[in-house]
């Protein structure tokens, strides 16, 4: 069985005791998916698309997923990252690139020059200056 990562019986616990009690509407995206067996299979890919990506980005990403702020974001970051690794390279998540830390960079593989990607969410941009 492998690692359960984001999705701990900790985290869970502390979603129950957060939101519970609240009506549905008062409830953050990430109860939901943590706590629902209506989206286990979601949980469930979260957990693998998260376990492929390397330290230190792993730990920053795990994060991330658990905070409710950010939690919808870096899903879709997450989701991103998951084609990104379809196609070949290393992807790393916010590894530091010339003093920025875009949120993904693929390494050069096959004589290819390395990728940064930058994921924008409509619902909550955040504007970021490339140079």
């Amino acid at each position: 069985m492998k690692a359960v990562l984001v999705f701990t019986d900790q985290f869970i616990a502390d979603m129950h005791r957060r939101f519970a009690a609240k009506p549905a509407t008062h409830r953050e995206d990430i109860y939901f998916v943590a706590t629902s067996s209506e989206r286990s299979g979601l949980r469930q890919w979260i957990e693998q698309a998260v376990a492929r990506v390397p330290e230190p980005g792993r730990t920053k990403l795990i994060s991330r997923l658990q905070a409710d702020e950010h939690f919808i974001n870096t899903l879709n970051e997450l989701a991103v990252g998951s084609v990104l690794q379809s196609v070949g390279g290393e992807v790393l998540y916010e590894h530091e690139v010339e003093g920025m830390t875009p949120d993904w960079y693929v390494t050069g593989g096959d004589n290819n020059a390395p990728l940064v990607v930058e994921v924008w969410n409509k619902n909550h941009a955040q504007k970021r200056v490339w140079g």
